[in-house]
């Protein structure tokens, strides 16, 4: 059954600790070119250098051509050949009792595959797999069994790449783990020439893998899968989704032309492109990857950073080292963020309007929109409450020096006496007496240099408490007039 195709692409983030993430923030990663590609720095596809070498790596050049459309889009690829492991794909076309529903579909071991992607405005490796199944020859019509495996598609796909134990899916196949260890293995020499870091703070966490499902139009025209009810399909794949609720919202976006043959659902965990012409699929698929990045940033180190970060402020009140240290990183935090959200709009100003909408449309179903709003609150709620325990801790050192001041003008005070004392005995003395000159002038003299003296003294010992207390005071109606 030629031309009746369905591929899926699996997004999978390879995590890094955050508190390592957090560090490459203030630095500047390069890749190597001879491994990779800079898909904004290169020519167009004219340049015939560069489609040999997506070529002779199995690369999709048509793909990568539409990534390339948007100028403003710092992404790489990684040149190692895309199907460098598919020799460990045989496995799953044969009879396996953990893979039953390839007895319907035949992967297509030429065509599938993988590639590794660094998005440089979130610091993030992506491994994009691609899975090509074309329906298997004895198929001759829809069964009970055939439909029941169309139903549960997605999931048995996302089983062959995702670790989901609370599914039960404890393990992937080794064509998985293979290319995992190998993006791993490159994500860190890639890491590692920045920062210091251990090759185990990097991994591919549980429950990650966004699954995309593109139904080419000969496969969705075929007689044999035409008679499919795409509601139900949808309504069993897209389980977890608001299928009823917003598949009609998805359906009306600009980018479906013939509304009554092709369809769209980009969901919460899988999005289903039925029907849609590979060109606008290919645009459909650079979306998903530059809006999961996002997505994987927002939630795999924002959140999460910023969750163990106000969890460390908390107890911080006193040691005015860690808090300064403290308020410098969320300075950097804030600026980072709104880089991020910067480059999303110069993202979004490149692409058509038709795009723009699918893209508005997924990030609003996602919750990114909001998730933006409250990642912006939180940090700035976390460095004005570093900010206010400065000012505490500011407050507790000038009350300290306060009373180390109220001491040694308690010191002074006897010591004057001290002074005063002397000065009236020193002209009791028979010999001062005897010297009427020096008499006269001491006598005279003597006491306003003292005065003098110990004023100045004064002066001297308090300057410094005075300039610390005015500018303490001047930052805090600054900070009045801010909020």
């Amino acid at each position: 059954m030629p031309g009746s195709e369905v591929t899926f692409f699996s997004l999978q983030p390879i995590r890094l600790e955050y508190s390592c993430y957090s560090e490459l923030l203030s630095k500047e990663m390069s890749l190597n070119s001879d491994d990779w590609v800079k898909l904004s720095d290169t020519c167009d596809s004219s340049n015939g250098t560069l489609r040999q070498r997506l070529v002779q790596k199995g690369i999709d050049c048509d793909w990568v051509e539409s990534l390339r459309r948007v100028r403003h889009y710092d992404l790489w690829v990684n040149l190692n050949p895309m199907k460098a492991f598919n020799a460990e794909l045989d496995v799953l076309n044969h009879d396996n009792s953990e893979f039953k529903f390839l007895n319907h579909f035949t992967l297509d071991r030429d065509k599938s595959g993988y590639f590794l992607c660094f998005d440089s405005s979130n610091y993030l490796f992506l491994i994009v797999y691609k899975l090509v199944l074309s329906c298997a020859e004895k198929v001759n019509g829809i069964d009970d069994q055939f439909k029941l495996q169309l139903d549960s598609l997605y999931r048995n796909i996302r089983d062959l790449l995702v670790v989901d134990p609370v599914n039960e899916n404890h393990d992937v196949p080794i064509w998985t783990k293979s290319i995992r260890s190998f993006c791993i293995s490159k994500a860190y020499r890639a890491y590692s020439s920045v920062v210091k870091l251990n090759r185990s703070d990097l991994y591919v966490g549980n429950n990650t893998g966004y699954i995309a499902a593109f139904f080419s139009s000969s496969f969705c025209s075929d007689p044999i899968f035409s008679s499919v009810n795409r509601d139900d399909f949808l309504q069993h794949n897209h389980f977890i989704d608001r299928v009823n609720e917003e598949k009609a919202a998805f359906r009306n976006l600009d980018i479906l032309e013939d509304k009554e043959s092709q369809d769209l659902f980009l969901g919460w965990r899988h999005s289903t492109v039925w029907g849609v012409e590979q060109d606008k699929c290919r645009w459909l698929l650079s979306l998903m990857i530059h809006l999961q990045c996002h997505y994987f940033t927002c939630h795999l180190f924002y959140k999460a950073y910023l969750e163990e970060l106000f969890a460390d402020i908390r107890y911080e009140t006193k040691r005015r080292r860690n808090l300064d240290y403290y308020l410098t990183l969320f300075d950097h935090l804030v600026l980072t963020f709104q880089n991020l959200y910067y480059l999303r709009e110069r993202f979004l100003n490149e692409i058509k309007p038709i795009y723009r909408e699918a893209y508005d449309k997924m990030e609003s179903y996602w919750g990114l929109d909001g998730d933006y709003k409250s990642i912006e609150k939180a940090i700035s709620f976390c460095k004005d409450s570093v900010d206010r325990k400065l000012q505490i801790a500011d407050s507790l050192v000038q009350k300290r020096q306060s009373n180390i001041l109220f001491f040694l003008a308690i010191v002074q005070i006897f010591s004057f006496i001290g002074i005063f004392s002397d000065y009236f005995n020193f002209f009791s003395i028979d010999v001062i007496k005897s010297h009427k000159e020096v008499y006269i002038i001491l006598e005279h003299y003597l006491l306003p240099v003292l005065f003098a003296s110990a004023s100045l003294a004064l002066i001297v010992t308090y300057s410094d408490r005075a300039i610390s207390s005015a500018k303490y005071l001047i930052r805090g109606l600054s900070t009045k007039r801010k909020k």
